[in-house]
């Protein structure tokens, strides 16, 4: 089985990784941030929802860098800095707002809480599968 590698459109320039990868019909995403392409941070500081947001955005960019559009979503991880019930609120309503624009409602997930990002003041990074045909 041969692993492709790919890089979505509008995406970060990746240094020393991909952003995504399909082998059989599976893609993989890299964990996926709030930076624009330049790599700057969207939104103020503090602000889980435009991070989620811009991290959803680019989530999409990545599977679409592979051929998956948000329907091929099997499962995303959310890694949410300092996690509690507020924030946990802020980051669904930023994953929404990018799952309504692409008509959909949601998809399943996991929400882990974690202590920091190697990027600081980077709040949120979402990972994730998706299943297209072979």
């Amino acid at each position: 089985m041969v692993v492709e590698y790919f890089d979505g459109a509008g995406l970060l320039e990746p240094h020393g990784y991909r952003h995504s990868s399909r082998a059989a019909g599976v893609v993989h995403i890299a964990g996926q941030v709030g930076v624009d392409a330049e790599g700057r941070r969207v939104g103020e500081r503090g602000d889980y929802a435009a991070q989620a947001e811009k991290a959803m955005d680019n989530v999409l960019l990545a599977f679409a860098g592979a051929g998956a559009g948000p329907e091929h979503i099997a499962h995303l991880t959310y890694y949410v800095v300092d996690l509690d019930a507020e924030k946990a609120e802020q980051v669904n309503r930023g994953i929404g707002r990018t799952l309504r624009r692409h008509g959909m409602q949601s998809v399943p997930g996991t929400m882990i809480g974690i202590t920091g990002l190697m990027y600081r003041p980077l709040l949120i990074e979402i990972n994730g599968t998706a299943v297209v045909d072979g």
